[in-house]
């Protein structure tokens, strides 16, 4: 009965709605989001909490003067895969803009071999642990990364309440470890007197989405895709720190040919004090073809908004697409997980259980349409 009065809402929602033309059959505004919007300013569109983008350049917090455009992003409207995913079939190797002008990230021609992409969400320690370790990796190693932070831009949040409405947190409210050190004044503080600095580059969003960690990922892969195409990309979380030999396995994984049709997964040590409690699956990094990841279907927006099953998701789709063999597990290759300060979001899975269940037996479609806020490089020149 409690989870037949969760999806309620949600099967109401959806048969309310229409189709959209553009999404391969989703809808457009986005399934579960057209509930009422009561709770939310005015210059939101629909039931997703998209604000009119900033014009121009915009500069980030901080001392440092960084700044990236939003606006340029919101010349494309809708963001799809063409074929959209479904079980029977893979969707596009890219992502496709269905709406608009979708030139917003130019190729480079650097001649990285992979990039390694986080997702921040103001773990300001964490940061600087990860930089001061990269700074010491050697140069060989060095010049084959490059390295990539999503992260967000302001502080009023927009999170999901107990009926999944769309709400915008109260005040001083914080995801994470939040501190007022803008994470484009850790860069400078970390790298300023190096004469030998990591590959760093930040995409910034506007719109702060509570457990936007789909959103995130997706929009890591959209720019490495752009940058080079059908890169090679470590996906991982911020609590999880790479050694240079943990790097140099994954240019090993890499330089294999049959590498490309795998996502490859790892292992994390728990540690204390040096000592190593136990090992485990991660189970939220992958080391994968920015190809193999949209065929895959990506990252489901509906899951933005509430915690859990965004990994779980992926990995099913994939292995819907690709086989159960697609994802292998390196047992012997380690990432360093390290500790957080306790501090940060309720963990509440009840509603995205559900949510996947329901997806998972076609009771709820799979969404087409991406990259749901408005984004842009940041630029410190």
């Amino acid at each position: 009965m409690v989870f037949l009065r969760l999806m309620l809402p949600v099967l109401v929602a959806y048969l309310a709605q229409g189709q959209c033309d553009s999404c391969g059959g989703d809808d457009s505004s986005g399934l579960l989001h057209s509930w009422t919007t009561r709770s939310l300013t005015n210059d939101l569109l629909g039931g997703w909490p998209t604000e009119t983008p900033l014009p121009g350049s915009v500069k980030l917090s901080g001392q440092v003067s960084c700044t990236y455009k939003p606006s340029v992003s919101r010349r494309c409207s809708s963001w799809c895969l063409q074929p959209q995913w479904t079980r029977k079939k893979p969707g596009g190797e890219r992502l496709t803009c269905c709406s608009g002008d979708g030139h917003v990230v130019e190729q480079d021609p650097a001649p990285y071999k992979m990039v390694v992409a986080y997702l921040y969400t103001g773990e300001e320690q964490m940061l600087r642990t990860h930089l001061r370790t990269w700074a010491n990796f050697s140069n060989d190693v060095l010049r084959q990364l490059r390295f990539l932070l999503a992260i967000e831009t302001q502080d009023k949040i927009y999170t999901r309440n107990d009926q999944a409405i769309w709400i915008q947190k109260p005040q001083n409210t914080t995801i994470s470890d939040e501190t007022p050190t803008s994470p484009a004044d850790v860069l400078f503080e970390e790298f300023g007197n190096l004469s030998r600095k990591p590959d760093v580059h930040m995409v910034a969003i506007q719109e702060h989405l509570d457990w936007n960690i789909g959103g995130k990922r997706n929009l890591l892969m959209h720019v490495a895709d752009s940058w080079h195409a059908d890169s090679w990309v470590l996906l991982t979380d911020i609590d999880m720190k790479i050694s240079e030999s943990f790097v140099k396995s994954c240019l090993d994984i890499i330089s294999n040919s049959s590498s490309k049709r795998k996502l490859h997964k790892f292992m994390k040590d728990r540690t204390r004090d040096g000592e190593i409690l136990r090992e485990l699956e991660h189970p939220g990094t992958w080391l994968m073809k920015t190809g193999l990841y949209w065929q895959s279907g990506g990252c489901d927006a509906d899951f933005v908004g509430s915690y859990g099953q965004t990994d779980p998701h992926f990995d099913w789709r994939a292995q819907q697409t690709h086989g159960a063999d697609v994802i292998e597990l390196h047992k012997d290759t380690m990432l360093i997980q390290m500790k957080s300060s306790g501090a940060g979001n309720h963990r509440d899975r009840t509603r995205n259980r559900a949510l996947f269940r329901e997806k998972k037996h076609n009771i709820i479609p799979w969404l087409n349409h991406y990259l749901r806020f408005a984004w842009g490089l940041v630029d410190c020149r």
